[in-house]
């Protein structure tokens, strides 16, 4: 076997997609193992954990609703946010229906006007600066489920919160690549 400082990143990336993982592998890599989910579980943890992608997830939906409502964006770029908004749904959903089994009471959205005030969405003149809103909410998301799915004790909650950690990226990486593609023009600069 090849030690991995000789290895070339393109070869080393290589070797390691030939890795696949058990769901059940994966939750005892990332902190979850069967033992656990059956020895002193306690759902109100995991309850408190997708409570708060929960929340993170209404931020994100309604981030995109108030930046397609601007009709600040053009057909790609539209179709786009449908694209990770579905996704976003999706997620809220897969939470919702998780918190629900678990016994618990899922987080509910603000308002309209709390989330607009909250985050000072009337500001966006620009689609540049519904990119950087957006991108604001997807990093936050990202972050989140990463962050929860080391936390959570069910080993298909775990899976699931990697799975949506994964999307929570690419979604970030589109954003980044609009976001790139915007010529900078400092007259249409609403704020940093």
């Amino acid at each position: 076997m090849v030690r991995i400082m000789d290895m070339t990143r393109r070869r080393l990336l290589g070797e390691l997609s030939s890795f696949t993982l058990s769901t059940t592998a994966l939750s005892f890599a990332m902190g979850a193992s069967r033992a656990d989910a059956v020895t002193g579980y306690d759902p109100r943890e995991d309850i408190f954990y997708l409570n708060k992608a929960l929340a993170k997830e209404h931020n994100v939906i309604m981030s995109y609703d108030f930046s397609i409502e601007t009709g600040l964006f053009e057909k790609i770029a539209f179709e786009s946010f449908n694209f990770i908004l579905t996704d976003h749904n999706r997620h809220k959903d897969l939470i919702t229906g998780a918190i629900a089994k678990l016994g618990g009471d899922p987080a509910q959205p603000p308002s309209r006007e709390e989330f607009r005030k909250g985050f000072d969405a009337e500001l966006i003149r620009t689609g540049s600066d519904a990119l950087r809103f957006n991108l604001r909410f997807e990093v936050e998301s990202y972050v989140v489920w990463s962050e929860i799915a080391t936390y959570i004790k069910d080993p298909t909650l775990v899976s699931m919160s990697a799975n949506c950690a994964a999307d929570e990226a690419i979604h970030r990486a589109i954003l980044v690549t609009a976001k790139a593609s915007v010529p900078f023009d400092p007259t249409l600069r609403i704020r940093d």
